[in-house]
């Protein structure tokens, strides 16, 4: 079993919008999906073909890149924490909050993406800190576990 770490980066010189890294992530969601079964690929070292499975192991990032594109809020938001339930106004308690549960994560995810207005999925951010990610098309994919801040 091998490991590959790919660096990608969302090209300057504006920090992109929601719709601008959803249509950045849609593409390496796609292929993704297309790999998330096994399949037999022929290399120089492995002519008669070898098994690959590939999976989005960790999405590692400052905090702006990876909650964009994780679909969190900003850290400047009420609901700041990828991890927990924790408002802002008990950060400075340092004591973790209520832990944020793939499930319900992906569902106020969905929520959010079939929002039919920008003004409610603005509210809708707010109350709840989620929004829509691509990387949610993902079977395997835990906002909550995979989101490593770098």
């Amino acid at each position: 079993m091998g490991h590959i770490f790919i660096a990608g980066m969302i090209p300057a010189p504006h920090e992109p919008d929601m719709t601008t890294i959803s249509h950045i992530l849609e593409p390496l969601v796609d292929g993704l999906l297309l790999l998330n079964t096994v399949v037999f690929l022929k290399t120089p070292n492995f002519p008669n073909g070898c098994r690959i499975l590939i999976h989005l192991g960790a999405l590692i990032g400052d905090i702006v890149a990876s909650h964009k594109i994780s679909g969190f809020a900003s850290h400047s938001a009420i609901f700041f924490c990828s991890w927990c339930k924790c408002p802002k106004s008990n950060m400075m308690d340092l004591q973790l909050g209520p832990s944020q549960k793939r499930q319900e994560t992906q569902r106020l995810a969905i929520v959010w993406r079939e929002t039919s207005t920008l003004a409610k999925q603005t509210r809708l951010l707010k109350r709840y800190g989620t929004c829509w990610s691509e990387l949610n098309h993902l079977p395997y994919w835990d906002p909550v576990k995979n989101v490593a801040l770098g």
